[in-house]
């Protein structure tokens, strides 16, 4: 018999914190609902050590081992493997709540594509409840995606067959992966559910997070967006206007990050960042003229210069 759920938490050199991820879960009440699924990711500290050494202790616990890929590639290799109904992307440096596991089995039973959950974001020993907006018992994963954005891959439990059956894999390669890959997702999620309540503890503060990275890599993961949207658009042509409109908001929000990420970076980085918008120059703008009233005059702006628009965004930005 399959798990009801499958957990794919991503490890590259975490040594120092998948153990308290892992304890976090309170698996020892657990074993016949839960898989949880560690991929090590080419770990070159001692990170696979203390994960073969936490899998003995628990037998719902599946080890997958391959070269660093980057966490995409990892995520991906846990879908592969995945035997449950329900997946949940956790990363190995955060922790959840001791009862998230029972509150979210407490849910599957009404079925939907995706659940949602509030969580807390914590940076330097403070705590911040973030909880999400949703009206009524369930909504349709476009109009979810409408009043929150794109959101974290952690916030989300979903439906197996809806990630594989739609190909609802992580774009490998880039950074904030998760951005894009929400968009898809709540595209074609039919019925979402929210659990009003914070089961997942962000944790930003550690060094080499890559939410404090700051490189070229950054600003252009969050403008590919519009790389995978658009060829996403193009695999789905049935979409309704409605979703349509969405999504184009979406790009464009992705795209306008992605020029804040720019910010006080070194002129050899910026370079990077400013061939890449040339490149795709067509692309952004045809996103930027069809989102809001002020996306529509940065397009211009960028259909005249990127950098030019990239400058004057960031410096509106900053007053």
């Amino acid at each position: 018999m399959n798990p009801l759920l499958s957990i794919i938490i991503p490890a590259y050199n975490i040594s120092q914190y998948i153990n308290r991820c892992i304890q976090s879960l309170n698996l020892i009440r657990y074993t016949k609902e839960v898989e949880i699924i560690i991929v090590n990711d080419g770990s070159s500290d001692n990170t696979l050590d203390v994960i073969n050494q936490i899998a003995s202790q628990y037998a719902s616990i599946k080890i997958v081992n391959k070269p660093n890929g980057g966490v995409s590639s990892a995520r991906n290799a846990g879908i592969n493997v995945a035997n449950g109904l329900y997946i949940w992307f956790i990363d190995g440096d955060d922790t959840v709540s001791s009862d998230s596991i029972a509150t979210i089995i407490s849910y599957l039973h009404s079925n939907k594509d995706v659940y949602i959950m509030d969580h807390y974001n914590c940076y330097n020993g403070e705590t911040e409840y973030y909880s999400l907006n949703f009206e009524g018992v369930e909504m349709s994963g476009i109009d979810v995606l409408k009043i929150n954005g794109a959101m974290q891959a952690w916030i989300s439990i979903c439906k197996r067959e809806l990630l594989q059956t739609h190909h609802i894999y992580f774009t490998e390669g880039i950074l904030h992966e998760d951005f894009e890959w929400s968009i898809r997702l709540f595209c074609l999620a039919v019925k979402v559910e929210h659990i009003d309540k914070a089961l997942y503890y962000y944790h930003t503060d550690r060094p080499s997070s890559i939410m404090n990275a700051v490189s070229a890599n950054s600003p252009i993961g969050y403008a590919s967006c519009a790389l995978t949207i658009n060829n996403f658009q193009n695999k789905y042509l049935e979409l309704t206007s409605n979703q349509l409109n969405v999504i184009r908001k979406m790009v464009a929000i992705g795209i306008t990050f992605s020029m804040l990420r720019c910010k006080n970076m070194k002129k050899k980085e910026f370079a990077k960042v400013l061939a890449f918008y040339k490149k795709n120059k067509r692309l952004f703008t045809s996103y930027l003229r069809c989102s809001t009233k002020f996306h529509y005059i940065l397009s211009f702006l960028m259909a005249i210069s990127p950098k030019l628009c990239i400058k004057c965004y960031t410096s509106i930005k900053r007053k």
